[in-house]
């Protein structure tokens, strides 16, 4: 069975497929990348699939459908025979401010993401960021902590790779992604 990690942002969600397959779909064009990474380690593959942001104005639904088609596409592609469970990153209401309207929009988005994925076959098991963060090490690791435990896991930063910080979208999307996978296989 293939289970999958995701990093559900507003902006560039993440999705770690197998353990081995990274993607991500992200508005800038910089991001559109696709690399295989190999260390004495591992053999990794991180695309970065480029959507138009700025064409889709201010929808949020506008965007996660968008979004939510390419990564389908994207799926399609690996053709997955036996879909396992998609292990859905939980929310850290703190984050967007309690009940502010952009919490409303991503948890519809999500929503929308679940729906495609049962549909696709896929069992979902919704994670809690602390329990995401244990798999790398901690509870309460901040986004750079976890990048430093997936280097230290896996022998490279993907933020090096991507061309973005250290503690930046995509990367720690990628790198949420890979550990909510990880908590699940």
């Amino acid at each position: 069975m293939m289970h999958l990690g995701v990093d559900y942002s507003i902006n560039s969600p993440g999705i770690c497929v197998g353990g081995v397959y990274h993607l991500f779909v992200h508005p800038n064009p910089e991001f559109a990348i696709k690399q295989t990474i190999e260390t004495d380690k591992v053999t990794h593959v991180i695309q970065g699939v480029y959507y138009d942001g700025a064409a889709l104005g201010h929808s949020y639904s506008g965007r996660a459908i968008t979004m939510i088609k390419l990564i389908l596409i994207e799926l399609e592609k690996l053709k997955i025979e036996e879909p396992g469970t998609a292990f859905v990153e939980g929310y850290a209401f703190s984050k967007f401010g309690g009940g502010s309207g952009r919490l409303i929009q991503m948890a519809e988005n999500v929503g929308v993401a679940k729906a495609f994925l049962l549909l696709k076959g896929y069992n979902i098991e919704e994670i809690q960021p602390t329990s995401v963060k244990k798999m790398a090490g901690k509870g309460n690791y901040d986004k750079k902590q976890m990048a430093q435990a997936f280097e230290k896991e896996y022998g490279y930063f993907p933020h090096e790779k991507i061309g973005c910080g250290i503690e930046s979208s995509p990367a720690s999307d990628i790198v949420d992604a890979h550990y909510l996978w990880k908590f699940g296989k």
